[in-house]
């Protein structure tokens, strides 16, 4: 009896310890990513298809990519400067050595829809200069989990040995909704603190150069439907003898930017543009059909009146001056009224660009590039242009509602 008391009130053995929770099965790539545009970009062209319109910039504008930003469709980040940056995309959190060199954070949404995002250097983005995505075997297409994810950008320094420049870390979550996201395009440099890339609004500006319109230039007839708008950084279309002339001189490393008076009439009178090459693009098929596309990248500088033809050593040239564009500001409620007509003109056209024009033309910085910029999203033929390139702001504006009144 007393051997049964003492065993009664003998201590219990100790449970055994908790299991130990599986360590999480993280996935991860390292690339090495080529940037010329100073951007670094993870997302699936398919999410950004309806940009596919707009012009090849148009993520340098924030108004362009809000909705994108919110909705998850890419994450990027600006690194300042061009060149080849070492990258990690990983689910797992930062390595010791990454986080003894970590730098300033970002943080943005991404949905995955695909299983598979672009690790790229800004030069995929679905554009007009862009409509066709990556082939199925480009090896900068990194295999992902379908979901919604936090994606914290980071920027790492020096260390030797050298870890990668940038990592984004995803994180699985339950709904994009919860995740606080950066207002616009991170930047982030090593040193200083994270920043937002502020809408370029110099690049919705419209400034003539007419002072520095020389005396006479060659004369390059008009390839195309419209005139390029003076004020504007833009691509034209070249007869074939100017281009390949164009594009030895710079093949020699010559200078190949003489200025080429653009117009669709060779008469004394007549209205131009004068377009000042900066460079020479490779002929290219138009959307595979036969025509070739023999192009040059420049600025539209000012319009010009010619005033003269010449024929200087077998070149046709014509003296011209200068035409410069109006500073007149608009009576009250006319740019209200041209922005409004203009959205619903081409919504209810259809226009593909539609979202990005109406936007573009509501951030105009100022009114003569609020009514230029009207005039070069209507994609006017240019003896339209050329009526209106003499007119004052207010007169031009009048004209554009005229013209959007009458059926197509």
């Amino acid at each position: 009896m007393a051997l049964l008391v003492l065993s009664a009130c003998a201590t219990p053995p100790p449970s055994p310890p908790p299991a130990p929770e599986p360590e999480p099965d993280h996935w991860g790539y390292s690339r090495t990513v080529e940037t010329k545009n100073a951007l670094i970009s993870l997302f699936d062209p398919t999410d950004l298809v309806h940009h596919q319109a707009e012009p090849a910039n148009w993520y340098r504008q924030g108004f362009a990519y809000q909705t994108d930003l919110a909705t998850g469709r890419f994450a990027a980040v600006l690194t300042e400067t061009n060149g080849r940056f070492a990258v990690r995309v990983t689910s797992a959190p930062l390595t010791t050595r990454e986080l003894a060199v970590a730098g300033p954070q970002a943080t943005l949404r991404l949905r995955v829809q695909n299983r598979r995002l672009l690790l790229a250097g800004g030069d995929a983005w679905p554009s007009r200069e862009f409509t066709r995505p990556p082939a199925a075997d480009d090896p900068r297409w990194l295999s992902v989990p379908d979901g919604d994810y936090r994606v914290t950008i980071t920027v790492l320094g020096d260390s030797d040995p050298p870890v990668h420049n940038f990592v984004f870390q995803l994180e699985a979550v339950d709904s994009i909704d919860d995740v606080a996201y950066a207002p616009g395009m991170p930047q982030l440099v090593f040193g200083q603190p994270p920043a937002v890339a502020a809408n370029n609004v110099s690049e919705l500006r419209y400034r003539d150069r007419c002072g520095d319109v020389p005396a006479n230039a060659r004369w390059s007839p008009l390839v195309g439907r419209g005139l390029p708008i003076p004020g504007a950084t833009t691509t034209i279309e070249t007869i074939e003898k100017l281009h390949e002339r164009g594009r030895e001189l710079q093949s020699v490393a010559l200078p190949a930017n003489a200025p080429l008076v653009v117009g669709r009439e060779l008469n004394v009178g007549s209205l131009a543009v004068l377009f000042v090459p900066d460079r020479w693009l490779e002929p290219r098929r138009e959307n595979d059909r036969y025509r070739e596309l023999r192009e040059v990248e420049g600025y539209a500088s000012c319009a010009v009146r010619v005033t003269g033809v010449e024929d200087i050593d077998a070149e046709r040239r014509v003296v011209i001056e200068p035409l410069s564009a109006p500073r007149d500001r608009l009576p009250a409620g006319l740019a209200l009224q041209l922005v409004d007509r203009f959205d619903s003109y081409i919504a209810v056209r259809s226009d593909p660009a539609w979202r990005y024009k109406s936007a573009w033309v509501r951030n105009a910085p100022d009114e003569t590039s609020l009514v230029l910029g009207v005039m070069n999203h209507l994609d006017l033929l240019a003896r339209d242009i050329e009526l209106l390139l003499p007119m004052s702001n207010a007169q031009r504006a009048r004209a554009l509602l005229e013209l959007m009144e009458q059926p197509v």
